[in-house]
């Protein structure tokens, strides 16, 4: 009785409406600090997937290279999702165009490894790690190799550190783009984030 109870408040605190303040001009370092000091929390993935997943649409929209972007549960194995990756990235036929995994950490290549199966059986020939803190130093090497090797069986696995991913888009997408990222990170919230989560992010826009 008491954790159907708890579900129930749960479920209510997600349909909580919250407005979220955009404003009318977003520059680029306001726009990136206000992003980064947002994930300063640690949420076990939770803000990085969300802000991910707005930041993907926002390349696909802009960029034109995929039509949609389908996000797993963060705290759910892809394997019982059903999901290759945390992010699956689409064009208008349905055809996983990229496959992304969002890391708020150091990525480790058992992790690469460990995801190569179930993108292979996908049918999936681009996968990218967003990651934070790179590789493991001792690991560099044999990350190399591996890359070298999935290439020649038709795999192309790149590593990408978030903040770079970032400040190249932000530049690329201009201040239409820009303004167009912090909604879509407000509607991703709506959609994975928690009531906190949203609540922060409404904070960090309105002091912006």
């Amino acid at each position: 009785m008491m954790l159907a109870v708890i579900l129930c408040i749960r479920v209510r605190l997600t349909r909580v409406a919250i407005t979220y303040p955009t404003p009318n001009r977003v520059a680029k370092g306001a726009s990136q600090s206000t992003i980064l000091s947002f994930l300063a929390a640690r949420t076990g993935g939770r803000r990085m997937q969300a802000v991910a997943v707005a930041l993907f649409q926002c390349i696909g929209e802009r960029f034109k290279l995929f039509q949609s972007v389908v996000a797993g549960h963060v705290n759910a194995a892809d394997s019982r999702t059903g999901h290759a990756a945390d992010l699956i990235c689409t064009d208008s036929n349905g055809t996983v165009v990229m496959a992304v995994e969002v890391k708020d950490r150091q990525l480790a290549i058992r992790e690469v490894q460990d995801k190569l199966p179930a993108t292979r059986a996908q049918g999936i020939g681009e996968l990218l790690y967003v990651v934070r803190g790179g590789l493991e130093k001792d690991e560099e090497e044999a990350m190399g190799k591996l890359v070298e090797h999935q290439f020649v069986s038709g795999h192309n696995i790149y590593v990408c550190e978030f903040e770079n991913l970032l400040d190249i888009t932000l530049t690329l997408f201009g201040e239409d783009g820009r303004r167009l990222l912090l909604e879509r990170i407000g509607q991703s919230l709506d959609e994975y984030g928690e009531l906190a989560d949203r609540e922060q992010w409404q904070s960090r826009l309105a002091s912006m």
